[in-house]
């Protein structure tokens, strides 16, 4: 399992990869915003995390076997204009042992920053690594909205093939959501939105989405 978090105003990051006896590898990447290194593997991670008082579970089985596993990904603004990008994954199945893929790597699978806007990726993560999507939606964002910067998946993924999804928030606060796969599940939350929205795939959000 692999997790990561950026804090948008310190760019502190916190990451864990390749960890199996963590009940919520999340929790340990929270833990390491304040430490010097920005990702730990393996048993240093599960280290780290029991030193710090959190929860262990037993041995988690490796991807594939006998669980499903997916990638959950937050973007997040403040009311101070703060924001925050995590993901969390529980592996690819079918994959060599040791894999780790674009979750925990900063560029990658999220990034964020507080003057620009945050994002947070899901898909094949080695299309995702080898094309830096998180880090050209963050070059993008300097000069547009979410919305546009949300579509600059849709290029580099043709090149190298597989699939993939963004969710996108500028710094002002609009949203972007692209995906190149047919569902895609979408859950929105806002201090001016009366219920959380949820949909399987972007167009059943239109409404909230920024559009360019």
């Amino acid at each position: 399992m692999d997790a990561a978090i950026m804090d948008g105003a310190t760019l502190a990051i916190g990451a864990v990869a390749g960890v199996r006896m963590l009940r919520n590898p999340i929790d340990a990447a929270h833990a390491m915003l304040d430490a010097p290194p920005i990702l730990l593997i393996g048993e240093g991670a599960e280290r780290f995390a029991a030193d710090h008082g959190l929860a262990l579970c037993d041995w988690a089985a490796p991807p594939g076997e006998d669980h499903e596993h997916d990638t959950v990904g937050c973007v997040a603004l403040d009311i101070a204009g703060h924001l925050a990008a995590a993901t969390s994954t529980g592996g690819l199945k079918g994959t060599l042992p040791g894999r780790v893929g674009d979750s925990p790597l900063p560029g990658c699978g999220f990034y964020a920053e507080d003057l620009i806007g945050g994002v947070s990726l899901s898909g094949d993560g080695e299309a995702i690594a080898r094309t830096l999507l998180a880090g050209r939606i963050m070059r993008a964002l300097e000069g547009s909205t979410a919305g546009v910067a949300a579509t600059m998946i849709l290029a580099p993924l043709s090149r190298v093939g597989g699939e993939a999804g963004a969710i996108v928030l500028d710094s002002a606060g609009r949203i972007g959501v692209s995906h190149t796969s047919d569902h895609f599940a979408l859950a929105l939350a806002a201090s001016d939105i009366d219920n959380i929205a949820c949909g399987i795939h972007a167009d059943e959000l239109k409404d909230h989405l920024d559009h360019g």
